[in-house]
């Protein structure tokens, strides 16, 4: 085998050589070549003019290929075309004392690589890993390994040694327009690289920690407060902490494949594309959640809506840039697609500023804070987005070091200044919470002064509004004494108690009605002096009331020298009680009336007042009456005449009562049977009956002369009788229309 691979090798190197001479005239040129001395930095680019370029070229060409490809300057390309393979090359010549160790990263977005490196005698060929953006600035060793022994390097490294000269070839897929930034490669100095690299990882790290720490801190004072502005923070810092991991700058790329490794051949989930996603998603999405955070914080949507409306816009135009960007192959020019981004966030970022300023001029002294939280995020985010279009950072100009190596990068300035704002904003919202806290403690301060004052108030008010309800209610209930003397006292109580109203209503109650008068009042009247008259008058009522108000008869009205009272309204016992009740309060008024005109034919009243009673039960219309301007509570109906007629002729100092009343008492009290008398309105026969006194106990009841129940003949002809009169009436009622 050794035997056949000897020629093979031979003749590789042959090639080469041939390869080397036959370009030897062109390598001699000064714009292809670049010469590492002393000065060179640790981390350096080659300016593309100084590159040669092929046209374009097959997939598949090779190290042999080479000879036949003939390169020419920049200037002479007339462009790129999109997902085209192509060829540059370098001539580099190491004029130090000392070998250098190489190591070269794959061209921004390209999306296929692959590396020849040429010296005298040798050859070296590399794969770069596909997927486009290869920004593994820090990594040279993959951080996925399974044995020890078996390590591959990530990037392109190589030697050079004091005095020699190499070329290299550089074969690249290009990407489309819209992710092509430039052709240029990035070199290192190898063993500077990885010192440096330690100090990247280490910042890195503080700040992703520090981010993450802040996010803890917002989270839980969030849901100690709930306050939108906390929680609209917490959601930035959560973005903003993808957006530190997923940049591809400073290992950010490869730090992500710690978290999530990649899969292999797999075009999504590879070592670069999913990364890179991530990173642009969390870019974007912290850009956004910023903007939603700013104007939350000053009140953007209350004090200025059309502003408000404008940050709105943004987010609809930043949401449908990632989208299309990200899901279609859009072959424009680089700078139509990040220009307008870029100046769209430029003038969002100075809109909220200027605002903000406006909000503190107006009395919001957080907004102070919020302005100096303010400033870094929009210094470094115009860093950043300048960077995109190829702007140098200011960092660049700083001396060389490790901070500077890790500084000047477009990703890196952007983490930094994301974790610059987090740190501010978090001492922002906790002077904010404070600030919140000490407002609301003196609003509640001010609330419990304003409440011990109004309590101060309120109580001199009740105290007022009670020594004025107390003279009220005084001379309310001394009017409302007065009144009752003018009313019956149960509608006096059930009108307090809010039992009846004062509406123009009637209803049909069987009643008992009480009628007293004074016999040959006008004669007896006409022979005394009207002083006392009026005294001996008042003094009967008087007495007569008192009796009626202890048996709880309703008083309706007093006319002249006569009485009217009823029961069943507005109290009712039941309609044998009540009637039985009536008679009960007729007899003690009867025995009253002995002693009053004992008493008062002692005082010299030669003629004392003598009076006569009739009592009669039956329906009657019971209710309001009158106007509403003027109303009396009073009964109506036949059975009220009939009582007043029985008063009329009855004995003096008698009491005559209706049969109806009497079904009712004939157990207590003896009575005789008078003849029946007829009235005008009543179709029956007025039975009479004369209380002569409460029946003994023990005694056998005495029978009365006459006293007779009607037959059930004769009540079934008094029946046929009432239906006879109500079919006259109904046919004079036809005939009258």
């Amino acid at each position: 085998m050794k035997n056949y691979l000897f020629p093979f090798f031979t003749s590789v190197i042959l090639v080469l050589s041939g390869v080397i001479n036959a370009q030897g005239n062109q390598e001699e040129s000064k714009n292809n070549l670049f010469v590492i001395d002393d000065q060179t930095t640790i981390s350096f680019s080659i300016p593309e003019d100084r590159y040669f370029y092929s046209n374009s070229v097959d997939e598949n060409t090779n190290l042999l290929d080479l000879r036949d490809i003939t390169f020419s300057m920049l200037k002479n390309i007339s462009s790129f075309k999109a997902y085209e393979f192509y060829i540059q090359r370098i001539r580099l010549e190491n004029i130090t004392k000392e070998v250098k160790n190489i190591s070269v990263i794959s061209g921004l977005n390209h999306m296929k690589s692959q590396f020849f490196l040429i010296s005298k005698g040798s050859y070296e060929s590399f794969l770069n890993d596909p997927g486009g953006f290869n920004s593994n600035f820090l990594s040279s060793i993959n951080p996925k390994k399974t044995e020890s022994q078996n390590i591959r390097l990530r990037n392109f490294t190589f030697q050079i040694k004091p005095g020699e000269s190499v070329a290299l070839y550089y074969k690249f897929q290009m990407p489309n327009k819209t992710h092509f930034y430039a052709n240029s490669l990035q070199f290192y100095h190898a063993e500077q690289f990885q010192e440096n690299r330690r100090f990247g990882i280490w910042l890195e790290g503080i700040i992703v920690g520090s981010i993450l720490g802040l996010l803890i801190f917002t989270l839980y004072s969030y849901s100690q407060i709930r306050d939108k502005t906390t929680l609209y923070f917490g959601l930035w810092l959560i973005t903003a902490i993808g957006a530190v991991i997923g940049q591809t700058t400073h290992d950010g790329a490869r730090f992500f494949e710690f978290l999530v490794p990649p899969v292999v051949d797999n075009p999504f989930f590879n070592t670069h594309s999913f990364p890179t996603t991530v990173a642009g998603l969390t870019g974007y999405t912290q850009a956004m959640m910023f903007v939603i955070f700013a104007r939350q914080f000053i009140s953007l949507k209350e004090h200025y809506p059309i502003a408000f409306q404008f940050t709105n816009l943004y987010l609809v135009w930043y949401a449908a840039h990632f989208f299309i960007v990200r899901l279609y192959d859009i072959n424009v020019d680089l700078r139509l697609i990040w220009y307008p981004l870029i100046l769209s966030t430029l003038i969002i970022l100075v809109l909220i500023y200027y605002y903000s300023i406006k909000r503190y001029r107006n009395g919001m002294l957080l907004a102070k804070f919020f302005i100096i939280g303010l400033l870094p995020y929009l210094v470094f985010r115009i860093f950043g987005l300048l960077g995109i279009v190829g702007i140098k950072q200011p960092f660049a100009y700083l001396p060389e070091s490790g901070l500077e190596f890790f500084l000047n990068q477009n990703g890196v300035t952007q983490s930094v200044g994301l974790f610059t704002v987090a740190v501010i904003m978090s001492l922002v919202l906790a002077k904010r919470t404070k600030f919140l806290q000490d407002e609301l403690n003196d609003n509640i301060q001010k609330q419990v002064d304003e409440a011990e004052r109004q309590k101060v108030v309120l109580e001199e008010t009740v105290q007022e509004r009670t020594s004025e309800l107390r003279e009220k209610s005084t001379m309310m209930e001394e009017i409302s004494n007065q009144l009752a003397k003018y009313i019956p006292p149960q509608i006096h109580e059930a009108l307090f108690a809010g039992k009846v109203d004062t509406k123009i209503t009637t209803r049909r109650r069987k009643l008992t009605v009480f009628f007293s008068d004074i016999k040959n009042f006008t004669s007896t009247s006409e022979n005394m002096q009207p002083e006392d008259l009026t005294k001996y008058l008042n003094e009967y009522f008087s007495e007569m009331t008192k009796i009626a108000v202890k048996y709880g008869a309703t008083i309706d009205k007093y006319i002249g020298d006569s009485m009217m009272v009823f029961f069943g309204d507005p109290e009712s016992r039941g309609e044998k009680e009540d009637a039985r009740i009536c008679i009960e309060m007729a007899l003690e008024m009867q025995e009253r009336m002995k002693e009053l005109r004992e008493k008062w034919a002692q005082e010299g009243f030669a003629e004392p007042f003598e009076i006569r009673m009739g009592v009669n039960t039956g329906y009657c219309n019971v209710g309001n009456f009158g106007s509403d301007q003027r109303l009396t509570y009073t009964i109506i109906g036949g059975e009220v005449n009939v009582a007043a007629r029985l008063e009329s002729v009855a004995e003096v100092n008698g009491l005559y009562m209706s049969y109806e009343t009497y079904a009712h008492v004939q157990d207590m009290v003896e009575v005789e049977q008078k003849e029946a008398i007829k009235m005008k309105g009543i179709n029956r026969d007025i039975r009479i009956y004369s209380v002569r006194g409460r029946k003994e106990e023990g005694k056998e009841q005495t029978k009365v002369t006459k006293v007779t129940k009607p037959t059930k003949k004769e009540l079934t002809e008094i029946e046929q009788l009432k239906e006879e009169l109500s079919l006259i009436k109904l046919e004079i009622r036809k005939l009258k229309r």
